[in-house]
């Protein structure tokens, strides 16, 4: 898998706000918790055994970032190795098939998305973890073993390159109720790792001229909003002729701001490029990247 980190600056926060909310309700466009570090899945040989003179792993680190498995149940999601593990946090994980973390009419790991190959067997609150002090706690349904959580139940990619996307997504923001997809988060701040299954090791042959690329992308936003506010006092009444020793006045205290002046607007994330087609000894061919375009 290749991948590459950028960052995209504008002038304008319409410029921002167009490119990320672009397809999404007003309550799905509210900035969640961005996902520190990366995704990862990989094998877990010590629950697990292989078919009769075959793998869990075909290809990549099965300690650490497997890329092709030999079947779906082999799929567990890590914590990572500790220099890029997750954050402490509140997380749900979902498997997509590609295409489906885009978010809008594309899909995205919420429950109920046309994409959302986790959602038809359980909700999002059974794929429900959390990380603290490096350590996966978790206690839903799927087989857990250490920080490793086994992706198991999730439906089959339509995908004809048997790859399958994970997603995991920070809960700390999540509107959780009042939309159609909960439970609500931002598909841009989410992390993704795609991984591919494939039965038959030696045997399968890739359409003429392989298959596509898969690309997973995720993105967060920033901006700083500087606000002018101005403060106002009126009262009812200026002068009070009277005998009596006292008098009431009274008193409004107004406070407004500009629209306010928008600076530092900027993304980042990180694109990742995953080749499904692999060579005669089942190695995921190299992909060589010249440029990386993204556009807002």
């Amino acid at each position: 898998m290749g991948r590459r980190n950028f960052t995209i600056a504008a002038a304008s926060a319409l410029v921002v706000l167009a490119g990320l909310w672009q397809g999404m309700s007003p309550l799905q466009a509210r900035a969640n918790t961005h996902v520190q570090h990366a995704a990862f899945t990989t094998i877990d040989p010590n629950v697990d055994s292989p078919p009769a003179g075959g793998q869990l792993c075909l290809n990549g680190n099965p300690g650490v970032n497997c890329n092709i498995y030999t079947d779906k149940q082999f799929v567990w999601l890590n914590g990572g190795p500790a220099a890029a593990a997750l954050g402490d946090g509140t997380y749900f994980f979902a498997v997509l098939e590609p295409g489906g973390q885009g978010g809008g009419s594309s899909g995205d790991p919420n429950d109920g998305t046309a994409k959302n190959l986790s959602s038809p067997f359980d909700d999002y609150t059974n794929r429900t973890f959390t990380v603290s002090a490096s350590a996966v706690l978790y206690g839903g349904s799927h087989d857990q073993d250490g920080n490793l959580i086994r992706l198991m139940p999730y439906g089959d990619t339509g995908n004809p390159g048997g790859v399958y996307i994970m997603a995991i997504c920070s809960l700390a923001d999540a509107p959780e109720a009042g939309i159609a997809s909960l439970p609500g988060v931002n598909p841009s701040d989410c992390k993704y790792d795609a991984f591919k299954i494939q039965a038959c090791a030696s045997s399968c042959e890739p359409p003429p001229g392989g298959l596509p690329l898969q690309i997973v992308k995720d993105a967060a936003g920033a901006n700083n909003n500087t606000f002018a506010w101005t403060i106002g006092k009126d009262v009812d009444r200026t002068r009070v002729n009277q005998s009596t020793t006292s008098a009431i006045f009274n008193y409004t205290v107004s406070v407004r701001h500009d629209g306010g002046t928008v600076s530092g607007v900027a993304v980042t994330g990180t694109i990742s490029v995953f080749n499904p087609n692999v060579d005669s000894g089942n190695n995921t061919v190299a992909v060589d990247i010249n440029a990386v375009q993204d556009e807002l």
